[in-house]
């Protein structure tokens, strides 16, 4: 199936599982898993995960805040000093132990990296499951 097909397939499974109960979701991970439905199976069980956060999003305080500077980061490389290549790159951090959304978007990161950055593909994954992600 080509890529853009498969984009488009889970777009429309996303807009289907977000319609369906609560309770249904995790059945449905449970369910699915193995050939060709592994993905979906997948796609439902980030939801569930999903729903639980933004559930208990509702009462934290940076919700509103929206994106805002918060962390300062420096290459080792030194690449981030003044007249440097990098110094004046954005970044974006995940704190993978304190952030409940951060697993998703490391094994989704490793996923999309995989064809041209193979290694660390791995390695991301790597992290995320030695973190229980």
């Amino acid at each position: 199936m080509p890529r853009d097909d498969l984009r488009i397939s889970q777009s429309l499974a996303l807009r289907i599982l977000d319609a369906l109960p609560e309770e249904a979701l995790p059945t449905i991970g449970r369910e699915l898993r193995g050939g060709e439905s592994e993905q979906l199976a997948t796609i439902a069980s980030q939801l569930h995960v999903v729903r639980r956060i933004r559930d208990r999003a509702k009462s934290d305080p940076e919700r509103a805040r929206g994106l805002y500077d918060k962390y300062v980061v420096h290459r080792l490389d030194g690449s981030t000093e003044a007249g440097r290549k990098h110094e004046r790159c954005r970044h974006f951090v995940l704190d993978l132990d304190h952030d409940p959304i951060a697993p998703i978007c490391l094994k989704l990161y490793a996923d999309l990296c995989e064809s041209t950055y193979p290694q660390l593909a791995r390695d991301l994954r790597r992290l995320a499951d030695s973190n229980g992600l």
